[in-house]
């Protein structure tokens, strides 16, 4: 699998999204589910503190610590300052706050320093220049050794690091967002998640910052709609992604991956860590090692300019 840059790790283009693990999928399965990511070529897994109250924080240390200790290289990604679920609107994105949950991800990671740790929301009460003053003091005590956003809005990130560079500070290294082929329905979802549109993309196109996309396979879409067609979709699927560009996008992705000779899971990826402008990651979900293994069947494959453009088509 093809590894990128993202601070002062190489990355692969796939990350392992942990939300599951642990928690809806038991140890054993995560565990085989992990295992196989790792000979497939996949070196990172991302949780967040509130996936399974720390649940799956847990289950994803004990298995990179197995692994450390067989001499594998892996690194763990993970989240905090994500606010309480009963109070959305409430930012948790404080140094007493941020440090609390970095705290609680070490031991429950069982780990002396996290490798990549992401803010799960903003907070817009907040200069970002003093949020990365915060987030630096972290990585100086050894608790971190790179820092990203999730859910930021580009303009705030650019600001950010504008203010590391004249204070010689470590700046964000990536951004995680929602960004997939398939697009979403307006006003559907969490309205606290920020998502890929065009001046977000303008902005990360005119920076070098990498970009990690969540949601990447649109709740798997495409591939539903090649094995059973719109009857096949849930009544969530159908509210979130069901829209006439979606169902142009799949004839065109359902083409491409015939020409190819590939799973539609892998083009739906491929559109995203293809991309020209943006270098790009994707996280995925795999409940089991068939979904994983048919994310990851062509992983190697780059799509061409003309096979993007293709992809892109509109109403």
């Amino acid at each position: 699998m093809q590894k990128k840059k993202i601070g002062n790790l190489e990355i692969s283009n796939v990350l392992l999204g942990g939300e599951l693990l642990g928690t809806a999928i038991d140890e054993k399965t995560s565990f085989g589910l992990m295992d196989r990511y790792y000979e497939l070529g996949g070196n990172c897994v991302d949780t967040a503190r509130l996936y399974g109250n720390g649940k799956s924080e847990e289950t994803i240390g004990k298995w990179i610590g197995a692994a450390r200790r067989s001499g594998k290289e892996v690194y763990v990604s993970t989240k905090g300052g994500h606010p309480r679920l009963e109070s959305m609107n409430v930012s948790r994105v404080s140094k007493k706050e941020i440090e609390d949950d970095i705290n609680e991800s070490l031991a429950a990671l069982k780990t002396d320093t996290i490798d990549m740790y992401w803010l799960h929301r903003d907070n817009l009460s907040k200069e970002p220049e003093e949020i990365l003053e915060f987030m630096n003091c972290f990585i100086k005590e050894g608790k971190i050794r790179n820092f990203g956003v999730s859910n930021w809005h580009a303009d705030r990130i650019i600001a950010a690091d504008e203010y590391a560079k004249k204070h010689s500070l470590c700046p964000i290294v990536a951004s995680q967002i929602k960004w997939s082929l398939a697009v979403p329905n307006a006003g559907t979802g969490d309205p606290t998640l920020v998502e890929m549109n065009g001046a977000e993309y303008e902005l990360y196109k005119g920076s070098d910052l990498p970009v990690v996309a969540y949601s990447s396979q649109g709740k798997g879409i495409f591939s539903l709609l090649q094995s059973g067609g719109v009857e096949a979709l849930t009544d969530g699927i159908r509210t979130d992604y069901l829209n006439e560009t979606n169902l142009r996008r799949f004839k065109a992705a359902d083409a491409l991956a015939k020409e190819y000779g590939v799973s539609i899971s892998s083009i739906v990826l491929a559109y995203i860590y293809s991309n020209p402008d943006i270098s790009a990651h994707v996280l995925i979900g795999p409940v089991n090692i068939a979904q994983l293994e048919d994310s990851l069947s062509s992983c190697e494959m780059l799509l061409t300019g003309k096979d993007i453009r293709s992809l892109s088509v509109k109403q």
